[in-house]
């Protein structure tokens, strides 16, 4: 379990594929290490990875087919910044959202505009997980917690905070690059629970109320 709260940036040293996957090593801030120990849970761009071998100067992990089709992990190419975060503790603050680090899908980056300070950023949303995104809702970003400024049926509009994008790899984005998405996990189960037994869609209810998606 994360915060989408990102606590370093990492650089992809290498990667190899293998049969079912593929090994990738990370290099990072040796401090983030700390605690770190084999079997441990790291989130990679949001994708919660576990950590085979801690390195002299990072650490290596394995991510799975079914990992690679859903994120944007087998895009990564040596020197490439990654996002990453350690798994919570009971001790730690939850300071931005429920993040469990299973990618929902994969966005595109639309538009890309400086607003004062800030950042204006514009993402498609996959079809699986449009009816999960709501405006004012959380939705994480290469794992970073930020809150949906508007969400319309299928892309989103965020609004990132200066410290938010020079500490993480947004800073690096371009229109046109492709982002790991994962939706609010209450949203998941609300819509779990009301497509069972023939029950109306979380996405029907929403668009019948006209609450918080842009359905024109």
């Amino acid at each position: 379990m994360f915060s989408g709260i990102i606590a370093t940036v990492g650089t992809l040293a290498f990667s190899s594929n293998l049969q079912g996957g593929r090994r990738l090593v990370v290099d990072c801030e040796l401090s983030f290490l700390d605690g770190v120990v084999h079997g441990a849970s790291i989130a990679v761009n949001g994708a919660c990875q576990t950590v085979e071998e801690c390195t002299a100067g990072g650490f290596s992990f394995f991510s799975s087919m079914e990992t690679l089709e859903c994120s944007n992990l087998s895009l990564l190419r040596p020197g490439d910044p990654c996002n990453l975060e350690k798994a919570l503790t009971l001790s730690d603050p939850l300071d931005g959202h429920i993040v469990t680090g299973h990618v929902d899908g994969i966005g595109r980056v639309l538009r890309l505009e400086k607003q004062g300070g800030s950042r204006f950023i514009e993402v498609s949303l996959p079809e699986p997980i449009r009816p999960l995104v709501a405006t004012k809702g959380s939705l994480a970003v290469n794992g970073i917690s930020l809150t949906v400024n508007h969400a319309a049926v299928d892309r989103a509009d965020l609004m990132v905070i200066p410290f938010t994008f020079e500490q993480t790899n947004l800073a690096s984005l371009r229109v046109g690059d492709l982002v790991n998405l994962e939706a609010d996990i209450l949203a998941r189960y609300i819509e779990r629970r009301l497509s069972i037994g023939g029950k109306p869609s979380l996405e029907q209810l929403l668009k019948e109320n006209e609450y918080c998606l842009d359905w024109r």
